[in-house]
């Protein structure tokens, strides 16, 4: 009985664990609705934290939905990227409760404001996009069949893809400019600042460096020698 109730116990485990995974793509796809919204923008404006109410407000829509916000905060105050704390509504002297939840910004949540130079949200934005999400559910096809996820939920590959829709050319140079901005402050940050880029053009006649910042030079540091190869 005991070695039955065990096997039981670890089945429900295991069931557990299988589970975490199923619903794992929410975590992603509700910051990225949080994203989409501005919420971090909203309550940095504001320059302290807000309601729900009043974080709504400030929506560009005529009449959001507060159940549904609420929820999406939740998880998002559980997953560390905003914080949570009660304002006090004093009944009578010495005998406060809690009020509405008030949320505020964590360091994650300041990562991905959208005007701020570093920012994470084109990023995020890109990555979860259908365009780049719908690969993977090519995953098991490419594995019977060959070929790559993307090119087969697409029929073209990505580069192909960014020459002829220049909505998706737009996502991946604003994700892949903003991450490369982000990779190259990691690296000065811990290396140094960039004295000397090269100036070698490569065999297509690209400049060195001028590849090395995207298409536009984007992202490579304001002022650096490699930001003014031609």
């Amino acid at each position: 009985m005991g070695s039955t109730n065990s096997e039981k116990v670890e089945l429900l485990q295991a069931q557990e664990e299988v589970c975490k995974h199923l619903f794992a793509y929410a975590d992603s796809l509700v910051l990225r609705a949080a994203i989409e919204l501005r919420i971090a923008d909203i309550i940095h404006s504001n320059g302290q934290p807000m309601s729900l109410s009043e974080i709504a407000s400030k929506l560009e829509a005529p009449s959001p939905k507060l159940s549904s916000l609420a929820r999406i905060m939740r998880v998002l105050v559980r997953k560390k990227i905003f914080t949570v704390d009660f304002e006090k509504v004093s009944l009578s002297p010495g005998d406060d409760e809690p009020g509405e939840p008030l949320y505020g910004l964590t360091l994650a949540s300041k990562c991905l404001l959208h005007d701020q130079e570093l920012s994470f949200a084109p990023i995020f934005l890109t990555f979860t996009h259908p365009v780049m999400v719908d690969g993977w559910f090519e995953i098991g096809r490419s594995i019977k069949e060959g070929g790559t996820p993307f090119e087969l939920a697409h029929g073209a590959p990505l580069w192909e893809m960014t020459s002829k829709d220049a909505s998706v050319n737009k996502l991946f140079i604003a994700g892949m400019t903003a991450a490369t901005n982000s990779s190259l402050d990691a690296i000065i940050t811990v290396v140094g600042p960039l004295e000397e880029a090269p100036s070698t053009t490569c065999s297509n006649g690209v400049k060195v460096g001028k590849e090395i910042g995207g298409p536009s030079g984007a992202g490579l540091p304001a002022g650096s020698p490699a930001a003014t190869v031609g």
